[in-house]
Protein backbone atom coordinates (compact mmCIF):
# COMPACT_ATOMS: atom_id res chain seq x y z
CA UNK A 1 0.00 0.00 0.00
CA UNK A 2 1.62 3.21 -1.02
CA UNK A 3 1.59 6.19 1.42
CA UNK A 4 0.78 9.34 0.27
CA UNK A 5 2.90 12.16 1.44
CA UNK A 6 1.05 15.60 2.96
CA UNK A 7 2.80 18.74 3.84
CA UNK A 8 1.89 20.22 7.14
CA UNK A 9 -0.36 22.32 5.69
CA UNK A 10 -2.67 20.12 4.34
CA UNK A 11 -2.64 17.48 7.03
CA UNK A 12 -3.95 19.92 9.58
CA UNK A 13 -6.70 21.35 7.29
CA UNK A 14 -7.67 17.44 7.41
CA UNK A 15 -7.82 17.24 10.84
CA UNK A 16 -11.46 17.60 11.81
CA UNK A 17 -11.88 20.47 14.03
CA UNK A 18 -13.25 18.60 17.59
CA UNK A 19 -15.68 20.05 19.97
CA UNK A 20 -14.46 21.93 22.77
CA UNK A 21 -12.81 19.71 26.00
CA UNK A 22 -15.38 20.17 28.80
CA UNK A 23 -12.60 19.83 31.43
CA UNK A 24 -10.23 22.09 29.84
CA UNK A 25 -12.49 24.49 27.80
CA UNK A 26 -9.11 26.09 26.28
CA UNK A 27 -8.30 23.03 24.89
CA UNK A 28 -9.66 20.93 21.75
CA UNK A 29 -10.35 17.51 21.42
CA UNK A 30 -8.23 16.37 19.04
CA UNK A 31 -7.05 13.20 20.04
CA UNK A 32 -9.26 9.50 20.58
CA UNK A 33 -8.11 6.99 22.57
CA UNK A 34 -9.73 3.78 21.16
CA UNK A 35 -9.36 1.86 24.29
CA UNK A 36 -11.93 3.94 26.32
CA UNK A 37 -13.63 4.96 22.94
CA UNK A 38 -13.69 8.94 23.78
CA UNK A 39 -12.13 11.98 22.28
CA UNK A 40 -9.56 13.89 24.64
CA UNK A 41 -7.48 16.72 24.40
CA UNK A 42 -3.74 16.91 24.98
CA UNK A 43 -4.07 17.88 28.79
CA UNK A 44 -7.15 15.10 29.43
CA UNK A 45 -4.11 12.40 27.76
CA UNK A 46 -1.48 13.46 30.83
CA UNK A 47 -4.20 13.98 33.07
CA UNK A 48 -5.75 11.06 32.75
CA UNK A 49 -5.01 8.29 29.55
CA UNK A 50 -1.69 8.16 30.58
CA UNK A 51 -1.84 4.32 30.97
CA UNK A 52 -3.29 4.17 27.66
CA UNK A 53 -0.66 5.86 25.79
CA UNK A 54 -0.53 3.09 22.89
CA UNK A 55 -4.44 3.47 22.62
CA UNK A 56 -4.57 7.41 21.78
CA UNK A 57 -3.99 8.32 18.26
CA UNK A 58 -4.56 11.15 15.97
CA UNK A 59 -7.94 12.28 14.85
CA UNK A 60 -6.91 12.29 11.56
CA UNK A 61 -5.80 8.97 11.89
CA UNK A 62 -9.05 7.44 13.42
CA UNK A 63 -11.53 9.28 11.42
CA UNK A 64 -11.22 7.31 8.30
CA UNK A 65 -11.36 4.18 10.03
CA UNK A 66 -14.23 5.13 12.08
CA UNK A 67 -15.77 7.03 9.47
CA UNK A 68 -16.14 3.20 7.57
CA UNK A 69 -17.63 1.11 10.09
CA UNK A 70 -20.10 4.33 9.91
CA UNK A 71 -21.12 3.44 6.51
CA UNK A 72 -20.80 -0.11 6.89
CA UNK A 73 -23.22 0.23 10.26
CA UNK A 74 -25.46 2.33 8.00
CA UNK A 75 -25.94 -0.59 5.18
CA UNK A 76 -26.38 -3.10 7.61
CA UNK A 77 -29.00 -0.45 9.37
CA UNK A 78 -30.63 0.44 5.99
CA UNK A 79 -30.70 -3.76 5.36
CA UNK A 80 -32.52 -4.41 8.67
CA UNK A 81 -34.86 -1.46 7.62
CA UNK A 82 -35.96 -3.14 4.68
CA UNK A 83 -36.66 -6.36 6.13
CA UNK A 84 -38.54 -4.81 9.37
CA UNK A 85 -40.48 -2.99 6.44
CA UNK A 86 -40.94 -6.31 4.68
CA UNK A 87 -41.81 -8.29 8.10
CA UNK A 88 -44.36 -5.48 8.51
CA UNK A 89 -46.17 -6.14 5.26
CA UNK A 90 -46.63 -9.95 5.70
CA UNK A 91 -47.47 -9.31 9.50
CA UNK A 92 -50.18 -6.80 7.85
CA UNK A 93 -51.03 -9.84 5.61
CA UNK A 94 -51.15 -12.28 8.30
CA UNK A 95 -53.34 -10.26 10.40
CA UNK A 96 -55.99 -10.32 7.10
CA UNK A 97 -55.20 -13.78 6.13
CA UNK A 98 -55.97 -14.69 10.22
CA UNK A 99 -58.90 -12.34 9.56
CA UNK A 100 -60.36 -14.03 6.72
CA UNK A 101 -59.63 -17.37 8.32
CA UNK A 102 -61.36 -16.96 11.09
CA UNK A 103 -64.58 -15.63 8.77
CA UNK A 104 -63.98 -18.69 6.80
CA UNK A 105 -64.20 -20.83 9.70
CA UNK A 106 -67.33 -18.98 11.71
CA UNK A 107 -68.97 -20.12 8.22
CA UNK A 108 -68.26 -23.33 8.66
CA UNK A 109 -69.38 -23.34 11.88
CA UNK A 110 -72.51 -22.07 10.56
CA UNK A 111 -73.00 -24.45 7.99
CA UNK A 112 -72.70 -27.31 10.40
CA UNK A 113 -75.23 -26.01 12.80
CA UNK A 114 -77.86 -25.40 9.56
CA UNK A 115 -76.77 -28.72 8.41
CA UNK A 116 -77.51 -30.21 12.15
CA UNK A 117 -80.72 -28.21 12.07
CA UNK A 118 -81.80 -29.27 8.70
CA UNK A 119 -81.31 -33.08 9.88
CA UNK A 120 -83.53 -32.34 13.19
CA UNK A 121 -86.06 -30.77 11.06
CA UNK A 122 -86.13 -33.73 8.68
CA UNK A 123 -86.55 -36.50 12.11
CA UNK A 124 -88.83 -33.90 13.44
CA UNK A 125 -91.06 -33.90 10.18
CA UNK A 126 -90.74 -38.06 9.96
CA UNK A 127 -92.10 -37.89 13.73
CA UNK A 128 -94.87 -35.53 12.26
CA UNK A 129 -95.50 -37.56 9.15
CA UNK A 130 -95.73 -41.24 11.36
CA UNK A 131 -98.02 -39.35 13.56
CA UNK A 132 -100.36 -37.82 11.05
CA UNK A 133 -100.10 -41.72 9.56
CA UNK A 134 -101.21 -43.04 12.90
CA UNK A 135 -103.71 -39.93 13.71
CA UNK A 136 -105.66 -40.55 10.46
CA UNK A 137 -105.39 -44.60 10.74
CA UNK A 138 -106.81 -44.32 13.94
CA UNK A 139 -109.38 -41.93 12.92
CA UNK A 140 -110.29 -43.88 10.35
CA UNK A 141 -110.92 -46.66 12.64
CA UNK A 142 -112.56 -45.12 15.01
CA UNK A 143 -115.19 -43.52 12.36
CA UNK A 144 -115.68 -46.86 11.06
CA UNK A 145 -116.17 -48.37 14.79
CA UNK A 146 -118.70 -45.30 15.18
CA UNK A 147 -120.68 -46.45 12.22
CA UNK A 148 -120.89 -49.71 12.83
CA UNK A 149 -122.21 -48.54 16.54
CA UNK A 150 -124.28 -46.55 15.14
CA UNK A 151 -125.82 -49.04 12.92
CA UNK A 152 -126.17 -51.33 15.93
CA UNK A 153 -128.02 -48.87 17.89
CA UNK A 154 -130.45 -48.46 15.02
CA UNK A 155 -131.24 -52.02 14.49
CA UNK A 156 -131.86 -52.44 17.99
CA UNK A 157 -133.93 -49.62 18.69
CA UNK A 158 -135.95 -51.10 15.66
CA UNK A 159 -135.97 -53.94 17.38
CA UNK A 160 -137.57 -52.84 20.34
CA UNK A 161 -139.75 -50.50 18.47
CA UNK A 162 -141.56 -53.84 16.86
CA UNK A 163 -141.44 -55.57 20.43
CA UNK A 164 -143.00 -53.05 21.83
CA UNK A 165 -145.83 -53.04 19.50
CA UNK A 166 -146.14 -56.75 19.51
CA UNK A 167 -146.40 -56.85 23.05
CA UNK A 168 -149.19 -54.65 23.09
CA UNK A 169 -151.20 -56.50 20.15
CA UNK A 170 -153.26 -59.77 19.90
CA UNK A 171 -151.97 -63.33 20.54
CA UNK A 172 -152.33 -63.87 16.64
CA UNK A 173 -150.73 -60.55 15.68
CA UNK A 174 -148.24 -61.14 18.20
CA UNK A 175 -146.97 -64.73 16.89
CA UNK A 176 -146.91 -63.09 13.44
CA UNK A 177 -144.44 -60.36 14.40
CA UNK A 178 -142.36 -62.36 16.47
CA UNK A 179 -142.01 -65.60 14.25
CA UNK A 180 -140.64 -62.49 11.39
CA UNK A 181 -138.05 -61.11 13.91
CA UNK A 182 -134.33 -62.12 14.38
CA UNK A 183 -132.99 -63.36 17.02
CA UNK A 184 -131.24 -61.53 19.91
CA UNK A 185 -128.02 -63.64 19.06
CA UNK A 186 -127.21 -62.45 15.24
CA UNK A 187 -127.26 -58.91 17.13
CA UNK A 188 -123.33 -58.74 18.14
CA UNK A 189 -121.82 -55.74 19.08
CA UNK A 190 -118.48 -55.24 16.96
CA UNK A 191 -115.22 -55.56 18.40
CA UNK A 192 -113.68 -52.54 19.46
CA UNK A 193 -110.17 -54.18 19.53
CA UNK A 194 -108.44 -50.08 19.44
CA UNK A 195 -111.20 -48.65 21.38
CA UNK A 196 -108.74 -47.50 24.27
CA UNK A 197 -106.12 -46.34 22.44
CA UNK A 198 -104.25 -43.69 22.30
CA UNK A 199 -101.43 -41.60 20.91
CA UNK A 200 -98.36 -41.68 22.52
CA UNK A 201 -94.58 -40.27 21.61
CA UNK A 202 -91.56 -42.75 23.33
CA UNK A 203 -88.26 -40.88 22.64
CA UNK A 204 -85.51 -43.29 21.12
CA UNK A 205 -82.87 -42.89 24.05
CA UNK A 206 -80.17 -43.56 21.48
CA UNK A 207 -80.68 -40.55 19.88
CA UNK A 208 -81.29 -38.39 23.07
CA UNK A 209 -77.74 -39.73 24.21
CA UNK A 210 -76.21 -38.55 21.25
CA UNK A 211 -78.27 -35.42 21.96
CA UNK A 212 -76.31 -35.27 25.16
CA UNK A 213 -72.87 -35.71 23.99
CA UNK A 214 -74.33 -32.80 21.27
CA UNK A 215 -74.26 -30.83 24.99
CA UNK A 216 -70.92 -31.82 26.18
CA UNK A 217 -68.80 -31.65 23.22
CA UNK A 218 -68.16 -28.90 21.11
CA UNK A 219 -67.94 -28.95 17.13
CA UNK A 220 -64.46 -29.16 17.27
CA UNK A 221 -60.90 -27.58 18.23
CA UNK A 222 -59.76 -24.03 16.59
CA UNK A 223 -55.61 -24.51 16.59
CA UNK A 224 -52.81 -22.60 15.04
CA UNK A 225 -51.05 -24.68 12.91
CA UNK A 226 -47.89 -24.62 11.23
CA UNK A 227 -48.63 -24.36 7.21
CA UNK A 228 -45.71 -25.67 5.63
CA UNK A 229 -47.17 -28.32 3.27
CA UNK A 230 -45.01 -31.53 2.54
CA UNK A 231 -43.04 -30.82 -0.99
CA UNK A 232 -42.59 -34.29 -2.38
CA UNK A 233 -43.37 -37.71 -1.74
CA UNK A 234 -39.51 -38.32 -0.93
CA UNK A 235 -39.90 -37.32 2.67
CA UNK A 236 -40.26 -40.44 3.95
CA UNK A 237 -37.66 -42.41 6.12
CA UNK A 238 -38.14 -45.54 7.26
CA UNK A 239 -39.54 -48.45 4.33
CA UNK A 240 -40.36 -51.38 6.58
CA UNK A 241 -43.00 -53.51 6.72
CA UNK A 242 -46.34 -52.02 7.89
CA UNK A 243 -48.89 -53.67 9.40
CA UNK A 244 -52.26 -52.34 10.89
CA UNK A 245 -54.13 -54.48 13.37
CA UNK A 246 -57.64 -53.65 13.81
CA UNK A 247 -58.96 -55.45 17.52
CA UNK A 248 -61.50 -54.40 19.83
CA UNK A 249 -62.76 -51.51 17.81
CA UNK A 250 -59.57 -49.65 17.90
CA UNK A 251 -56.61 -49.73 15.10
CA UNK A 252 -53.10 -49.68 16.15
CA UNK A 253 -49.80 -49.79 13.65
CA UNK A 254 -47.19 -52.65 14.25
CA UNK A 255 -44.37 -51.34 12.71
CA UNK A 256 -44.58 -47.84 10.91
CA UNK A 257 -43.69 -48.35 7.92
CA UNK A 258 -43.13 -44.33 6.16
CA UNK A 259 -43.03 -42.20 8.76
CA UNK A 260 -43.11 -38.51 6.84
CA UNK A 261 -40.12 -36.23 8.50
CA UNK A 262 -42.83 -33.49 8.55
CA UNK A 263 -45.28 -33.76 11.58
CA UNK A 264 -47.34 -31.09 10.53
CA UNK A 265 -48.32 -33.50 7.71
CA UNK A 266 -51.01 -35.37 9.81
CA UNK A 267 -54.26 -36.24 7.34
CA UNK A 268 -56.82 -33.56 7.68
CA UNK A 269 -60.69 -34.19 7.17
CA UNK A 270 -62.49 -30.93 5.79
CA UNK A 271 -65.47 -30.15 7.42
CA UNK A 272 -67.57 -30.82 4.35
CA UNK A 273 -65.91 -34.55 4.19
CA UNK A 274 -67.32 -34.66 8.15
CA UNK A 275 -71.33 -33.65 6.62
CA UNK A 276 -71.37 -36.36 3.47
CA UNK A 277 -74.55 -38.69 4.35
CA UNK A 278 -73.92 -40.95 6.86
CA UNK A 279 -76.38 -43.39 4.23
CA UNK A 280 -75.20 -44.14 0.57
CA UNK A 281 -77.44 -42.60 -2.10
CA UNK A 282 -78.84 -45.01 -4.22
CA UNK A 283 -79.07 -44.33 -7.74
CA UNK A 284 -80.03 -47.70 -9.48
CA UNK A 285 -80.83 -50.96 -9.06
CA UNK A 286 -81.20 -54.18 -11.09
CA UNK A 287 -81.16 -57.68 -11.64
CA UNK A 288 -78.25 -59.66 -13.57
CA UNK A 289 -80.16 -62.53 -14.26
CA UNK A 290 -81.40 -64.03 -17.31
CA UNK A 291 -85.28 -65.07 -17.49
CA UNK A 292 -84.30 -68.99 -17.95
CA UNK A 293 -82.00 -68.82 -15.30
CA UNK A 294 -83.40 -70.47 -11.98
CA UNK A 295 -80.09 -70.62 -9.76
CA UNK A 296 -80.20 -66.92 -8.00
CA UNK A 297 -77.26 -68.09 -5.81
CA UNK A 298 -75.01 -67.29 -8.38
CA UNK A 299 -70.97 -66.20 -7.82
CA UNK A 300 -69.85 -63.70 -9.90
CA UNK A 301 -67.44 -60.34 -10.52
CA UNK A 302 -68.58 -56.86 -11.77
CA UNK A 303 -66.04 -54.51 -14.22
CA UNK A 304 -67.29 -50.65 -14.98
CA UNK A 305 -66.22 -50.14 -19.04
CA UNK A 306 -64.78 -46.98 -20.07
CA UNK A 307 -67.71 -46.37 -22.14
CA UNK A 308 -69.93 -46.60 -18.89
CA UNK A 309 -71.67 -49.90 -19.37
CA UNK A 310 -70.45 -52.89 -16.52
CA UNK A 311 -70.41 -56.66 -17.46
CA UNK A 312 -71.08 -59.11 -14.63
CA UNK A 313 -69.35 -62.51 -14.76
CA UNK A 314 -71.97 -65.20 -13.53
CA UNK A 315 -69.44 -68.54 -12.75
CA UNK A 316 -72.77 -70.41 -11.97
CA UNK A 317 -74.98 -69.79 -14.60
CA UNK A 318 -71.73 -70.14 -17.30
CA UNK A 319 -72.45 -66.62 -18.71
CA UNK A 320 -70.63 -63.15 -19.15
CA UNK A 321 -73.66 -60.23 -19.16
CA UNK A 322 -73.23 -56.68 -20.28
CA UNK A 323 -75.47 -53.83 -19.25
CA UNK A 324 -75.79 -50.26 -19.60
CA UNK A 325 -75.99 -48.23 -16.64
CA UNK A 326 -79.79 -47.87 -16.77
CA UNK A 327 -79.96 -51.47 -16.53
CA UNK A 328 -80.71 -52.90 -19.82
CA UNK A 329 -79.10 -55.98 -21.12
CA UNK A 330 -76.85 -55.23 -24.01
CA UNK A 331 -74.84 -58.56 -24.67
CA UNK A 332 -74.61 -61.66 -22.94
CA UNK A 333 -72.20 -64.87 -23.62
CA UNK A 334 -72.87 -68.36 -22.08
CA UNK A 335 -69.77 -70.81 -21.89
CA UNK A 336 -68.67 -73.54 -21.67
CA UNK A 337 -66.61 -73.32 -18.72
CA UNK A 338 -66.76 -71.25 -15.65
CA UNK A 339 -65.57 -67.66 -15.65
CA UNK A 340 -64.15 -66.02 -12.69
CA UNK A 341 -62.17 -63.26 -12.74
CA UNK A 342 -62.49 -59.97 -14.87
CA UNK A 343 -60.88 -56.90 -15.63
CA UNK A 344 -60.40 -53.73 -18.00
CA UNK A 345 -57.43 -54.81 -20.66
CA UNK A 346 -58.12 -52.12 -23.43
CA UNK A 347 -60.79 -49.30 -24.30
CA UNK A 348 -62.28 -52.15 -25.97
CA UNK A 349 -61.52 -55.76 -24.31
CA UNK A 350 -62.06 -57.04 -20.71
CA UNK A 351 -59.83 -59.72 -19.67
CA UNK A 352 -61.68 -62.78 -18.24
CA UNK A 353 -60.24 -66.04 -16.09
CA UNK A 354 -61.16 -69.46 -17.20
CA UNK A 355 -59.27 -71.57 -14.21
CA UNK A 356 -60.64 -74.99 -15.52
CA UNK A 357 -60.21 -74.75 -19.01
CA UNK A 358 -56.55 -73.23 -17.96
CA UNK A 359 -56.93 -70.13 -20.56
CA UNK A 360 -57.67 -65.99 -20.31
CA UNK A 361 -59.81 -64.82 -22.65
CA UNK A 362 -59.54 -61.18 -23.91
CA UNK A 363 -63.22 -60.16 -25.00
CA UNK A 364 -64.28 -57.70 -27.07
CA UNK A 365 -66.70 -56.09 -25.68
CA UNK A 366 -68.09 -53.72 -28.11
CA UNK A 367 -69.41 -56.66 -29.95
CA UNK A 368 -68.90 -59.73 -27.39
CA UNK A 369 -72.02 -61.66 -29.11
CA UNK A 370 -69.99 -62.30 -32.68
CA UNK A 371 -67.57 -65.22 -32.42
CA UNK A 372 -64.82 -63.62 -33.26
CA UNK A 373 -65.11 -61.48 -30.49
CA UNK A 374 -63.18 -63.92 -28.24
CA UNK A 375 -59.86 -64.27 -28.18
CA UNK A 376 -58.67 -67.44 -25.83
CA UNK A 377 -55.12 -67.33 -24.38
CA UNK A 378 -53.98 -70.94 -23.03
CA UNK A 379 -52.03 -70.40 -19.64
CA UNK A 380 -49.63 -72.80 -17.81
CA UNK A 381 -51.32 -72.38 -14.26
CA UNK A 382 -55.01 -72.14 -13.26
CA UNK A 383 -55.56 -68.89 -12.68
CA UNK A 384 -58.91 -67.16 -10.28
CA UNK A 385 -58.18 -62.93 -10.13
CA UNK A 386 -56.81 -60.86 -12.95
CA UNK A 387 -55.66 -57.01 -12.97
CA UNK A 388 -54.35 -55.12 -15.79
CA UNK A 389 -50.87 -53.17 -15.22
CA UNK A 390 -50.13 -49.46 -16.98
CA UNK A 391 -47.70 -51.50 -18.90
CA UNK A 392 -50.36 -53.96 -20.50
CA UNK A 393 -49.38 -56.75 -18.57
CA UNK A 394 -51.83 -59.14 -16.58
CA UNK A 395 -51.59 -59.87 -13.07
CA UNK A 396 -53.18 -63.06 -11.43
CA UNK A 397 -53.41 -64.61 -8.77
CA UNK A 398 -53.14 -68.80 -8.79
CA UNK A 399 -56.43 -70.59 -8.41
CA UNK A 400 -54.69 -73.64 -6.48
CA UNK A 401 -51.70 -72.86 -5.19
CA UNK A 402 -50.62 -69.75 -3.12
CA UNK A 403 -48.61 -67.59 -6.09
CA UNK A 404 -49.30 -64.68 -8.20
CA UNK A 405 -47.73 -64.36 -11.69
CA UNK A 406 -47.39 -61.22 -13.98
CA UNK A 407 -48.18 -62.24 -18.06
CA UNK A 408 -47.41 -60.58 -20.96
CA UNK A 409 -50.09 -61.20 -23.63
CA UNK A 410 -49.50 -62.96 -27.34
CA UNK A 411 -52.13 -63.61 -30.10
CA UNK A 412 -52.55 -66.66 -28.46
CA UNK A 413 -50.88 -67.32 -25.57
CA UNK A 414 -49.40 -65.82 -21.97
CA UNK A 415 -45.63 -65.85 -21.01
CA UNK A 416 -44.86 -65.86 -17.10
CA UNK A 417 -42.28 -62.89 -16.86
CA UNK A 418 -42.36 -63.05 -13.09
CA UNK A 419 -43.78 -66.14 -11.11
CA UNK A 420 -44.06 -64.65 -7.19
CA UNK A 421 -44.19 -67.78 -4.51
CA UNK A 422 -46.11 -65.93 -1.45
CA UNK A 423 -45.63 -69.22 0.79
CA UNK A 424 -42.09 -69.13 -0.08
CA UNK A 425 -41.49 -65.29 0.63
CA UNK A 426 -43.65 -64.40 3.10
CA UNK A 427 -45.03 -67.95 4.62
CA UNK A 428 -45.69 -66.18 7.79
CA UNK A 429 -47.83 -63.66 6.21
CA UNK A 430 -49.53 -65.41 3.43
CA UNK A 431 -51.64 -68.63 3.79
CA UNK A 432 -54.15 -68.37 1.00
CA UNK A 433 -54.68 -66.16 -2.34
CA UNK A 434 -57.77 -65.44 -3.24
CA UNK A 435 -59.10 -62.08 -5.09
CA UNK A 436 -56.80 -59.24 -6.42
CA UNK A 437 -56.89 -56.06 -7.59
CA UNK A 438 -54.21 -53.22 -8.65
CA UNK A 439 -53.78 -49.78 -7.69
CA UNK A 440 -52.72 -47.10 -9.71
CA UNK A 441 -49.25 -46.82 -8.51
CA UNK A 442 -49.45 -50.62 -10.03
CA UNK A 443 -49.55 -52.05 -6.68
CA UNK A 444 -51.18 -55.76 -6.20
CA UNK A 445 -53.60 -56.05 -3.42
CA UNK A 446 -54.38 -59.30 -2.67
CA UNK A 447 -57.19 -60.80 -0.16
CA UNK A 448 -55.83 -63.87 2.05
CA UNK A 449 -59.12 -65.26 3.90
CA UNK A 450 -57.62 -67.79 5.26
CA UNK A 451 -55.12 -65.42 7.51
CA UNK A 452 -57.61 -62.74 7.64
CA UNK A 453 -55.72 -60.08 5.88
CA UNK A 454 -55.12 -57.75 3.03
CA UNK A 455 -51.56 -58.07 1.23
CA UNK A 456 -50.23 -55.30 -0.67
CA UNK A 457 -46.81 -56.09 -2.76
CA UNK A 458 -45.03 -54.17 -6.05
CA UNK A 459 -44.91 -55.61 -8.99
CA UNK A 460 -41.15 -57.16 -8.16
CA UNK A 461 -43.07 -58.90 -4.75
CA UNK A 462 -41.56 -56.82 -2.45
CA UNK A 463 -44.07 -56.71 0.69
CA UNK A 464 -45.92 -52.97 1.02
CA UNK A 465 -47.91 -53.37 3.69
CA UNK A 466 -50.35 -55.63 5.54
CA UNK A 467 -53.95 -54.77 6.80
CA UNK A 468 -54.99 -57.29 9.60
CA UNK A 469 -58.65 -57.80 10.52
CA UNK A 470 -60.33 -59.59 13.80
CA UNK A 471 -62.03 -62.32 13.91
CA UNK A 472 -64.42 -60.33 16.34
CA UNK A 473 -67.80 -59.66 14.88
CA UNK A 474 -67.79 -56.50 15.66
CA UNK A 475 -64.72 -55.41 13.75
CA UNK A 476 -62.92 -55.86 10.45
CA UNK A 477 -62.72 -59.60 9.50
CA UNK A 478 -60.99 -60.11 5.49
CA UNK A 479 -62.52 -63.79 5.62
CA UNK A 480 -65.91 -63.07 3.84
CA UNK A 481 -64.37 -60.55 1.72
CA UNK A 482 -64.94 -62.37 -2.13
CA UNK A 483 -64.36 -58.73 -3.84
CA UNK A 484 -61.97 -55.56 -3.95
CA UNK A 485 -61.26 -52.64 -5.44
CA UNK A 486 -59.47 -49.18 -5.72
CA UNK A 487 -58.93 -46.03 -6.69
CA UNK A 488 -56.39 -43.23 -6.28
CA UNK A 489 -57.27 -42.79 -3.05
CA UNK A 490 -59.52 -45.27 -1.45
CA UNK A 491 -59.16 -49.25 -1.41
CA UNK A 492 -62.83 -51.36 -1.01
CA UNK A 493 -63.73 -54.35 0.07
CA UNK A 494 -67.20 -56.22 -0.50
CA UNK A 495 -67.49 -58.02 3.34
CA UNK A 496 -70.07 -60.45 1.62
CA UNK A 497 -70.55 -62.54 5.15
CA UNK A 498 -71.31 -59.29 7.33
CA UNK A 499 -73.59 -57.66 4.21
CA UNK A 500 -71.34 -54.34 3.92
CA UNK A 501 -68.74 -52.66 2.42
CA UNK A 502 -65.39 -51.62 4.27
CA UNK A 503 -63.49 -48.81 2.90
CA UNK A 504 -59.24 -47.92 3.61
CA UNK A 505 -56.70 -45.79 2.61
CA UNK A 506 -54.46 -46.58 -0.02
CA UNK A 507 -51.87 -46.66 2.29
CA UNK A 508 -53.32 -49.27 4.16
CA UNK A 509 -55.21 -48.15 7.22
CA UNK A 510 -58.47 -48.54 8.05
CA UNK A 511 -61.02 -45.73 7.07
CA UNK A 512 -64.63 -46.64 8.04
CA UNK A 513 -67.06 -49.04 7.19
CA UNK A 514 -69.05 -47.18 4.61
CA UNK A 515 -72.39 -48.74 4.91
CA UNK A 516 -74.53 -51.96 6.87
CA UNK A 517 -76.11 -53.01 3.49
CA UNK A 518 -78.69 -55.18 5.12
CA UNK A 519 -81.31 -53.15 4.42
CA UNK A 520 -79.93 -52.24 1.01
CA UNK A 521 -78.11 -55.88 -0.18
CA UNK A 522 -77.73 -58.62 1.50
CA UNK A 523 -74.76 -60.47 0.37
CA UNK A 524 -72.44 -58.33 -1.80
CA UNK A 525 -69.98 -60.41 -3.57
CA UNK A 526 -68.08 -57.41 -5.69
CA UNK A 527 -67.28 -53.91 -5.89
CA UNK A 528 -66.10 -51.50 -8.41
CA UNK A 529 -66.04 -48.03 -8.76
CA UNK A 530 -66.07 -46.24 -11.92
CA UNK A 531 -64.32 -43.58 -13.71
CA UNK A 532 -66.85 -41.03 -12.23
CA UNK A 533 -66.53 -41.93 -8.83
CA UNK A 534 -69.64 -44.46 -8.94
CA UNK A 535 -69.82 -47.36 -6.95
CA UNK A 536 -70.83 -50.56 -8.26
CA UNK A 537 -71.93 -53.41 -5.83
CA UNK A 538 -72.47 -57.23 -7.06
CA UNK A 539 -75.04 -59.06 -4.68
CA UNK A 540 -74.97 -62.64 -4.27
CA UNK A 541 -77.78 -63.59 -3.01
CA UNK A 542 -80.76 -64.12 -2.33
CA UNK A 543 -81.39 -62.09 -5.84
CA UNK A 544 -78.19 -61.18 -8.38
CA UNK A 545 -78.60 -57.70 -8.20
CA UNK A 546 -76.30 -54.91 -9.20
CA UNK A 547 -77.21 -52.04 -7.27
CA UNK A 548 -75.21 -48.60 -8.07
CA UNK A 549 -74.72 -46.10 -5.76
CA UNK A 550 -73.85 -42.30 -5.82
CA UNK A 551 -69.77 -41.07 -5.28
CA UNK A 552 -71.07 -39.15 -1.99
CA UNK A 553 -69.71 -42.59 -0.64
Amino acid sequence: MEHQVLTLSSALSQIPSGPSCPLHSSKEMELFCTKCEQMICCLCFFDMHRKCDSYVHSLLTVYPDKRGAAETSRLNLAAKKKQAEELVKEVLKEKEKVTVSMQEIKREIYSIRLKIEKVLKEKENEIFYDLIQLHDDQQNYLDGLLGQARDMVDSVSRHLATLDCALESSCSQFMNIYQNMSPDYTLQLPQPKRLHHGLRFSPNQKYFNLFREFEIHKFGEVSLTYENKLESATDYTNVSPNIFLEADGVESSYEVIQQIKDNHTKRYEHLENFLRPLEPVKLNQFPATLADETDYRCFGQIVSLPNGRLIVTDSVNHTIKQFNREGHLVGCLKTVSQPFGICVWSNSEVAITFPYSSEIRLVQHVNMVLPWSWRPLKTVYKYRGVAATKDKRLVCSSFDSLSADILTVHSDHTDVVQHIEMAFLYPEVISSVGCLTITMEDDILIVDQDSNCLVCIDLKGRLKFVFRGSSSHCNICMCGVFGISANNKYIYLADTWKSRVIRLFKDGQFDKVLFSLEKFILRPQSVDVTSDGKLLVLERSPMFFVHVFDSVL
